[in-house]
């Protein structure tokens, strides 16, 4: 049995936004977001990385 790999993303900034994309482009799943930025906290990733929702709330990472 294969296992998801499981993220945990810290910062959701310009060059998160390639990782993020990256992370559900080689087949595993973001399960979690901080951020230290307002104008982010409380958007769901999916929004910021400019596709559909994800389900992922970023957090404050304060």
């Amino acid at each position: 049995m294969e296992r998801k790999l499981r993220v945990f993303q810290y910062g959701t900034g310009k060059m998160s936004v390639y990782t993020m994309r990256y992370v559900y482009e080689k087949g595993a799943e973001i399960v979690g977001a901080v951020d230290v930025n307002p104008a982010v906290i409380g958007k769901d990733i999916g929004q910021i990385m400019g596709s559909e929702n994800k389900g992922i709330i970023v957090n404050d990472a304060k």
